[in-house]
């Protein structure tokens, strides 16, 4: 009989709704983990994890999990106090970690936990799921090829209903920033590079409806335009908006709501009398039967797998905890700009 892969016995802290509806279902379609144990500070929700996603124990103190579990990596997912304070202690143990965005409330908070697992020789990893997503991949492949040219010009909308305030961040329109724009703000690094600098016109109808318009400059030279708004729809969770392009040489490719890619190339369609068609583009979106697993499609599954596989593998995961605290870089240059006018400068480059 053929010898079972070895699995990377993995804890997970953190219980709660966003954690048991995404990542812990993701966690069981991967089968490259050993879930040893779950932790939470209400023992119902540990409990509860524990029971429906398998977990070997369930715990209540995080420092005795890990000393008597002792994982090969943590997983953490909660509010990003939480994901700050859990993370260093995690790291200070050299245990790789993975957590979800954003790493801290602010890009200092997020560079220390990046600066401690480096002294503690470990390393973490940043739950930008965006970045693992399959329509995102695609994308990425097809700019990385040498024929798409240099990526000159990024063009990103983000749109929503309204957005309250939470974690304690005030005012709203900076929590959106923070806590869901930053995804954006990660993407557009992974696809440009490092933002140099950014410049930032706002609106705002009332605390919870506001818009960003923001204009972009890359390390590179190559430039963006960012429409981040909560105007667009009603329902704050529901009714996402999701649309991002990235122009090369004679070529653009397209991802729309994480779920439909778009290349437009030079190439023409064939000629005939009285008929110019024009250029040809080419499109990918999910198909069945069955289309792919909502987990996979929008990057869960596959971020967790990647950092179970770099558990492994002794190497570390992608993005990085530096990554994680760039992209609150851009978080806090953008609201800066907004509320000093002009351009920014972004830390970091």
């Amino acid at each position: 009989m053929p010898t079972q892969a070895r699995q990377a016995r993995l804890a997970f802290v953190g219980c709660g709704a966003h954690a048991t509806r995404t990542l812990y279902p993701a966690l069981t379609q991967t089968p490259s983990i050993d879930l040893v144990a779950v932790c939470d500070l209400k023992e119902g929700l540990a409990r509860d994890a524990a029971r429906r996603f398998g977990a070997r124990q369930w715990y209540t103190d995080l420092g005795k999990m890990l000393s008597e579990e002792e994982p090969e990596g943590v997983l953490v997912c909660g509010p990003p106090q939480m994901h700050y304070e859990v993370g260093l202690e995690v790291v200070r143990r050299g245990v790789p970690l993975f957590v979800e965005k954003p790493s801290a409330l602010n890009a200092d908070l997020a560079r220390e936990l990046a600066q401690a697992a480096q002294e503690h020789g470990t390393w973490g990893q940043v739950a930008f799921m965006k970045r693992h997503a399959v329509a995102y991949r695609i994308a990425t492949h097809i700019v990385e090829q040498p024929q798409f040219g240099p990526v000159s010009l990024i063009q990103a909308d983000f749109t929503q209903g309204p957005y309250p305030a939470h974690w304690g961040v005030e005012p709203p329109a900076f929590a959106f920033l923070t806590g869901q724009v930053v995804h954006i703000f990660d993407l557009i690094r992974h696809f440009g590079g490092d933002v140099a600098e950014v410049h930032a016109r706002y609106v705002e109808r009332s605390p919870q409806q506001f818009a960003f318009a923001v204009s972009v400059l890359f390390a590179s030279g190559a430039v963006g335009l960012l429409n981040l708004n909560s105007l667009d729809a009603k329902e704050p969770w529901r009714d996402i908006g999701e649309h991002l392009a990235v122009s090369g040489l004679e070529r653009v490719v397209t991802v729309d709501d994480m779920l439909y890619v778009r290349l437009e190339g030079h190439t023409e369609w064939f000629q005939a009398p009285g008929l110019d068609i024009g250029k040809a583009y080419y499109g990918w979106q999910p198909t069945g039967p069955p289309a792919r697993k909502t987990e996979e499609l929008l990057g869960y599954q596959p971020e967790i797998a990647h950092f179970a596989e770099c558990v492994l593998a002794g190497k570390p995961g992608l993005p990085t905890l530096w990554d994680g605290a760039a992209a609150l870089d851009i978080t806090a240059a953008v609201w800066e700009s907004v509320q000093q006018g002009g351009s920014v400068a972004v830390r970091g480059t």
